[in-house]
């Protein structure tokens, strides 16, 4: 128990190591050169893996506190250039921010969805002098392996303007499927009980722990695998069939990770536009992810 925890522990410790990681300095040219490649216009003078780093400080950092940070590192001969704080604000909201989805693996899905508050006044402030009115939130939809609990697809938009849960997790799977993946299990709230999730899941030979309502009847158009769960779900009782299922892996794959990322970075956006709370959002989710893989790569 003593060996398991102290490993933990470095893993934790590790996942600090990555906001300093300067390993990609090596490839600064060869990078621009890719990145310049065909492009027109003024070349870039800072490459994106930098700008990627850039927009990590930024989620603990205003932009000229990262400004500050890059200025001395520069000055101490770790970084090639260096670049103001406007430069930072206008390039990381174009950075092409993917999901890595392995290839050939067998995975677990869970899917859920969350919301991250935009602006940062207190409550105070915001009753006395802001519109009471029930402000737009932006909405995140995670998929993740509760075996691993790795990230495994995302998706971010304003209140209101993103695909419902449902739809998000089907593309977040249908990448996974299409990387020459299975996946044996996939677990839901009663958010996913609809019928082209069900067929989604009996396409592609996916058990489903979906918590389907109470009032569910079996006859109508629904897809025989939700009859046939609806069948188990009422023959054995619900506590049965949580168990049977090993429900409970659904809250550490979304919920728990929902609470490791706001406990990192905290759940208020400080950007001002569409563009650049839906960028500052998903960097949160991918740098938590990142951090992650890095503090298990011993």
């Amino acid at each position: 128990m003593v060996i398991f925890m102290t490993s933990y522990q470095d893993r934790l410790v590790r996942r600090g190591e990555f906001l300093f990681d300067l390993e990609w300095v090596q490839s600064w040219e060869t990078e621009l050169i890719e990145m310049n490649n065909g492009k027109r216009g003024r070349p870039f003078i800072f490459p994106n893996s930098m700008l990627t780093l850039q927009s990590v400080w930024h989620q603990f950092l205003n932009s000229r506190g990262v400004e500050g940070v890059t200025r001395k590192l520069f000055e101490y001969g770790l970084l090639k250039g260096s670049n103001d704080h406007s430069t930072i604000c206008r390039r990381e909201v174009n950075l092409d921010l993917k999901v890595e989805v392995p290839k050939n693996g067998n995975f677990s899905c869970s899917s859920d969805g969350t919301g991250m508050k935009i602006g940062t006044c207190g409550y105070y402030k915001e009753e006395k002098h802001g519109n009471r009115k029930r402000k737009k939130f932006v909405k995140v939809v995670i998929t993740t392996d509760p075996v691993t609990k790795d990230l495994l697809g995302i998706t971010v938009d304003l209140e209101g303007d993103i695909p419902s849960e449902s739809e998000c997790s089907r593309e977040h799977m249908q990448e996974i499927l299409e990387n020459e993946n299975t996946i044996d299990m996939f677990y839901g709230d009663g958010m996913f009980d609809n019928f082209k999730m069900f067929d989604f899941c009996e396409e592609h030979d996916i058990d489903p722990a979906i918590n389907i309502r109470k009032n569910a009847v079996l006859w109508g158009d629904s897809p025989p695998l939700r009859i046939e769960e609806i069948m188990t779900l009422q023959s054995i009782g619900y506590q049965d069939w949580k168990f049977m299922k090993d429900y409970g892996k659904r809250w550490v794959g979304t919920e728990g990770y929902f609470s490791s990322v706001k406990r990192v970075f905290g759940e208020n956006l400080k950007s001002k536009t569409k563009k650049g709370l839906i960028h500052e959002a998903k960097i949160r989710f991918w740098a938590y992810q990142k951090m992650k893989k890095y503090g298990e790569d011993v």
